[in-house]
């Protein structure tokens, strides 16, 4: 599949070969004609395919697509439609200048940091909250890393500390923000989730600080197993299980069901779904990855190196955010405290696949008329005229 090609370039630049710890997390590479066979999907229990690069000079960056804000009592959590949240639409929507948020946020301690991405996929994935985002440029040369764009994002530099400096909600953000507060379940299956809150904030959940409530839902599942996946089955019911059954599932589950724990709680959540591009996830064959696609991308070279970062097919993500007072939304890991990923499931154990990209190719020389030949065709007819 083009391992033994890429073991070779890798071993002229000094490198050993791709090899990881005991032979596992390998780099391999698939010709990139050949890479729509292998598509973007999870990459089977040993493989993660390449899906972008991420050059930032802030880690980690929660690159984000789809905001979901509207919570069924039985399907789960909705997609917000793009009246409610026109961020939706920025994935999708065809720029032909520089977009611009009408309306920036006046959040506290959120700081301008200018994020490019290089991208196998044509849907935009943007940290949150962007600001700017630049035309989307095709660049089939580089294919398939053919879809290049640079976003202003307003990410939040706000730390736990600043969470709890933050007070409470205010009648007007409350009012505000009503739709993100709302807990539509049946009564029995609510019962359930209010009793867990108050077992997990200790009963004392009117007394806990705001942040304080964030804070120890998430600390409750640290005796909750996380597995690599994305699951599709967000309804309520499967929450359900995994909150007081099966305690184990991948970031769906965990982002999903802290949502609605916060939203009882009082604070107001919603999921985000992307893909999740941090240093702690770049293993010894992502970093050989990224060296290789360096080498034949041009474009990455304008960045130092300590910036950028490979996103494969293991990192696509779900996460919660919540509604800090004064902050904004803020990007929340619903996974930190829950057990790791047992053997066999780590990404960092898991093969890594980039495609093999033969660099910059030439521009296809521009036409020009061809009149020297022109001029030899008109004399050859002048003069076969002449002889008739």
């Amino acid at each position: 599949d083009g391992g033994n090609l890429l073991a070779e370039r890798l071993r002229r630049l000094g490198q050993r070969g791709g090899r990881g710890r005991d032979g596992r997390n390998q780099l391999k590479g698939l010709p990139a004609d050949r890479w729509g066979e292998a598509g973007t999907g999870e990459g089977g229990q040993d493989r993660q395919y390449a899906v972008m690069v991420v050059a930032s000079p802030v880690q980690p960056v929660y690159a984000a697509s789809t905001y979901f804000g509207r919570l069924d009592g039985e399907a789960g959590f909705l997609r917000s439609p793009f009246e409610e949240e026109p961020l939706n639409q920025l994935s999708y929507l065809r720029f032909l200048e520089t977009w611009r948020d009408p309306e920036p946020p006046s959040d506290r301690l959120r700081v301008p940091v200018e994020v490019s991405y290089l991208s196998t996929l044509a849907e935009r994935y943007v940290a949150y909250r962007p600001g700017a985002i630049q035309p989307t440029v095709l660049r089939r040369q580089y294919s398939p890393f053919q879809y290049s764009f640079s976003a202003v994002s307003l990410m939040s530099t706000a730390t736990p500390p600043d969470w709890g400096r933050a007070g409470d909600l205010s009648a007007e953000e409350e009012a505000a923000l009503a739709g993100f507060l709302e807990v539509p379940l049946s009564g029995e299956i609510r019962q359930d989730f209010s009793a867990y809150l108050r077992q997990a904030l200790g009963g004392a959940a009117d007394k806990a600080g705001y942040a304080a409530r964030i804070d120890t839902i998430l600390r409750s599942f640290s005796s909750y197993q996380y597995e690599l996946g994305f699951t599709d089955d967000t309804s309520v019911a499967s929450l359900h299980r995994f909150l007081f059954e099966s305690r184990r599932g991948d970031c769906t589950e965990f982002s999903n069901t802290a949502a609605i724990l916060l939203r009882l709680a009082g604070v107001p959540s919603r999921v985000v779904t992307g893909y999740l591009a941090s240093p702690e996830l770049q293993s010894f064959a992502h970093l050989l990855g990224l060296l290789e696609l360096r080498e034949a991308i041009p474009e990455l070279r304008r960045f130092p190196f300590e910036q950028l970062l490979l996103v494969t097919s293991a990192q696509r993500h779900s996460w919660v955010q919540a509604y800090l007072p004064s902050l904004g939304w803020i990007d929340l890991e619903s996974t930190m405290h829950a057990i790791p990923p047992p053997p066999g499931q780590d990404p960092s154990d898991m093969d890594v696949v980039i495609p093999l990209i033969q660099g910059e190719q030439a521009e296809p020389p521009s036409f020009s008329f061809p009149w020297r030949a022109a001029l030899l065709l008109l004399g050859a007819l002048a003069a076969l005229t002449v002889v008739g």
